[in-house]
């Protein structure tokens, strides 16, 4: 094999690994890789954060929603429009 032929060889398995890892591997000085346990205990805590921050999002919307009903034009609305906001509420 001439240089050549042994570089690209070598760039097309640094490739295939780069890409298997795609860049999470330890690096130098990075801590030890977690076990299954820790995996799960940190994707269940990222879990947790995600509700946090969607339920905030759909307290905000709710409180919205639920002044909409007090505003002078909402008596004006007709039956259907109030059907759609109960169900939109609910």
């Amino acid at each position: 094999m001439t240089m050549t032929e042994q570089s690209a060889e070598q760039a097309a398995e640094e490739t295939v690994r780069c890409a298997h890892h795609d860049g999470h591997g330890p690096g130098p000085g990075a801590e030890a890789p977690e076990s299954p346990r820790e995996r799960v205990n940190r994707r269940w805590n990222e879990v947790l954060q995600e509700t946090r921050v969607t339920q905030t999002g759909v307290q905000i919307l709710f409180g919205f929603l639920l002044s909409v009903a007090f505003t002078p034009l909402f008596r004006e609305l007709g039956t259907v429009d109030h059907v759609i906001y109960v169900i939109t509420v609910v």
